[in-house]
């Protein structure tokens, strides 16, 4: 992958994976090492970007001098609020010619805002919206199995009742719904 990255970026998503925790790995250790001398020896012509949770990059840093030595630049991206969370829902719809009406929306973004509001260190973040999106969609191909006919519109338009957002239940939306 160094090889192929030459003249470009090496981007390792979930870097920490390579370091096991009990440090019993010697495939993750090794791929460190050979990364470690990749980015020592071409260091004019790669650019490495590791990627990951920020607790567990610290420690998977902290695990390696080298390492520790290497990285001296690291960028923290917060997580999407609420409204960000909706425009990527909506992106989704749009590129897959799903349409959204006001009272899918409002659900939709109340649910988005609590959900967020409950984050713990697991939060999904951008997934969140994708998972969203395809089990709103799995809902509505559900509503109208039975349909028959079936019109553009039905199989297009997600409605209230079709908005899932994952770690919120029905109840628990329509409970956020009535909330002031």
């Amino acid at each position: 992958l160094c090889n192929a990255a030459k003249g470009g970026v090496l981007f390792i998503d979930e870097a920490y994976s390579l370091i096991d925790s009990s440090g019993d790995d010697a495939f993750g250790r090794e791929a460190i090492q050979v990364l470690l001398k990749r980015m020592e020896d071409d260091r004019g012509d790669l650019v490495v970007i590791l990627a990951g949770y920020p607790d567990e990059m610290d420690q998977m840093i902290r695990s390696n001098p080298g390492l520790s030595s290497r990285i001296n630049t690291r960028i923290k991206f917060d997580d999407y609020g609420p409204a960000d969370l909706g425009r990527i829902f909506e992106t989704l719809c749009k590129r897959n010619d799903y349409v959204l009406p006001p009272e899918s929306r409002h659900r939709l973004l109340i649910a988005l805002d609590q959900v967020y509001r409950d984050r713990d260190r697991h939060f999904g973040n951008g997934r969140l919206s994708r998972n969203a999106f395809e089990d709103s969609v799995r809902k509505m191909a559900d509503r109208i199995a039975g349909v028959v006919p079936l019109t553009q519109e039905l199989m297009t338009r997600l409605t209230a009742d079709d908005i899932a957002i994952p770690g919120a239940s029905v109840n628990d939306i329509d409970a956020w719904l009535k909330q002031p």
